[in-house]
């Protein structure tokens, strides 16, 4: 019998606390602009991800996203549904 192995890599691998704190620093000076904390404090928050075609690790980044822009309350949280090129056909 052939062993089956899952290759997507992203989406099983723990990111490394390294990672986290790099996208904090970012979120925390961002090239020619304020805090993100700061640009958002008091406004309604709308967040755009990925969808699981992409090996975007969502569901750890959303919740640091969310913990470092405490106390933002009822986020809206929409999905991008992209078209891989198998699904548009032809390309």
């Amino acid at each position: 019998m052939t062993e089956r192995v899952y290759l997507d890599w992203n989406a099983t691998t723990p990111l490394r606390p390294q990672a986290r704190a790099a996208m904090i620093a970012a979120l925390d000076a961002p090239v020619g602009a304020a805090p993100l904390r700061t640009q958002v404090a008091g406004k309604k928050v709308v967040f755009i991800h990925t969808d699981i075609t992409r090996a975007t690790p969502n569901d750890r980044l959303i919740p640091w996203l969310l913990a470092y822009l405490e106390p933002v309350r009822n986020p809206i949280v929409f999905e991008s549904h992209g078209k891989p090129r198998r699904h548009v056909g032809g390309l």
